[in-house]
């Protein structure tokens, strides 16, 4: 092993032999003999400390496979070394095999998030997501849904899938939703904005919640553009000394399983790993009562979510052309100052979402794009409006052949004013596929809701984009 590659694995054993929160004299004499083995010092040890489990994993995801089989055979030798395999250790170990086993790795990722930025607090669970709606998926999620959530619950997991729970919220008395809600958030009217969470609550989607629930509120930015997956919870790291107060840092660790074929399929082969390494931990499904609101969880990170949003008013999205600025109405103070080229490719992603199905174009053989009539047009008017004083074809050929570039720039400034989460929605997803002319076609999408834009040109009141937009000949 590389010095790396032994303070990754100091890390990860570390991690196994704590995930229970007892420390037996088993694994000690276990751990020190796997120190012998791969000539893990103190150093490693020390340096180990400062990784995240994520972290660590990503270094070692290169071993062959020769390796791999021995490492994951004495990572499990480590965890029965006190008498047993705990669901905790069953976690960490299940992870480690999707990264690093055939079969598994191709279509699968663990990765941190901050434990201050993420709220939902529940040891083990699993979480459908998406970006874009998958039909398929979906109804194959429905059909099956109770042979899901039984086959996880007997191994200690819940199922979290988003139009079961909106189906849970519909189930239940309106009127005793409604209390419940205005008993959590006393100081909004209850004929309106309490009537306005309820109607949120049964129309949630499941981009919806990852979106607005999970990547901007709780910061898990590695979903933020994922296909359908299977969010599993793994366990958390904790990282001493990583800022000058000598604090500690928690980070909740999840195993990402893209699902290649079918669901149940990936649930089933999930669920076998785990049984594999705890056989005689049993849980059996509970049956469903109805009218229990749960406050804990999920549950709870959605309904604060939705409280919080009518908490202030809504956050329309605000942009300055003339001067250059983005905002987020009654959010003062707080603005992001775009260059000219980067707003106009703001605007200009904004406009094209709207009005048409993406921000799209082709290259031709040199990489030069190749550039639609109709979007020749809208650029010409919106740079026109961004103040660039140059509108001559140059330089829409040099926008449009920087438009990578630019368009890298732009998600950058997105993420950089972190109080301003709501511009992480507008990070588009790209697309490309051959066309029939042998050119490939590159398209950007970003969900939008006009009524959320608001947009102006010259000195004097913001106008709703759809009175801005720019209109066809």
């Amino acid at each position: 092993m590389s010095p790396n590659e032994k303070t990754a694995s100091a890390r990860i054993l570390s991690d196994v032999i704590k995930a229970d929160s007892i420390i037996e004299k088993s694994e000690m004499m276990k751990l020190g003999e796997l120190r012998k083995k791969f000539d893990i010092r103190s150093e490693h040890l020390q340096k180990g400390q400062g990784m995240t489990f994520s972290e660590a994993l990503s270094v070692l995801r290169g071993m062959d496979k020769e390796n791999v089989d021995e490492f994951l055979a004495d990572l499990y030798d480590l965890s029965i070394s006190d008498g047993s395999c705990c669901p905790k250790e069953a976690q960490l170990i299940l992870a480690i095999k999707y990264c690093f086993e055939d079969g598994l790795r191709d279509h699968s990722r663990v990765f941190s998030c901050n434990s201050k930025d993420f709220n939902i607090t529940s040891d083990q669970y699993v979480v459908y997501v998406e970006s874009d709606e998958d039909t398929d998926k979906n109804k194959e999620i429905r059909r099956n849904l109770a042979i899901i959530v039984n086959s996880l619950k007997v191994i200690g997991f819940d199922f979290i899938y988003i139009p079961k729970l909106v189906d849970e919220f519909k189930a239940m008395s309106p009127e005793y939703v409604k209390d419940v809600i205005h008993y959590m958030a006393p100081q909004l009217d209850r004929d309106t904005k309490v009537n306005d969470i309820y109607n949120r609550m049964c129309n949630l989607t499941t981009y919806e919640f990852c979106q607005k629930v999970l990547c901007e509120e709780n910061k898990v930015d590695a979903i933020r553009d994922t296909e359908p997956a299977l969010l599993v919870s793994v366990g958390n790291s904790i990282v001493p000394y990583v800022d000058s107060s000598g604090g500690c840092h928690s980070y909740m660790e999840f195993l990402k399983i893209n699902i290649k074929d079918d669901v149940v399929s990936e649930i089933v082969t999930l669920c076998d790993i785990y049984r594999d390494l705890v056989d005689d931990r049993i849980v059996m499904p509970l049956r469903p009562r109805k009218d229990r609101f749960k406050y804990f969880g999920f549950y709870k990170a959605l309904l604060d979510f939705l409280v919080s949003g009518e908490n202030e008013a809504e956050g329309k999205v605000q942009i300055d052309m003339k001067n250059r600025v983005v905002s987020i109405q009654n959010r003062p103070g707080i603005s992001l100052h775009l260059s000219k080229d980067k707003l106009a490719l703001f605007f200009l992603l904004i406009h094209e979402n709207l009005f048409s199905d993406g921000l799209s174009y082709k290259k031709d053989g040199t990489g030069r794009c190749i550039i639609a009539d109709k979007l020749r047009k809208s650029t010409k008017e919106i740079l026109k409006k961004s103040g660039a004083s140059d509108r001559s074809d140059t330089k829409l050929e040099a926008f449009f052949g920087n438009l990578p570039v630019t368009l890298s720039k732009l998600k950058n400034e997105l993420c950089s004013e972190r109080r301003l989460p709501e511009l992480l929605s507008f990070i588009p997803k790209k697309t490309k596929k051959r066309g029939e002319d042998g050119n490939d076609e590159i398209c950007y999408r970003v969900r939008i809701n006009p009524d959320m834009i608001m947009v102006k040109y010259e000195i004097g009141q913001y106008a709703p984009v759809e009175e801005i937009a720019v209109k066809d000949e």
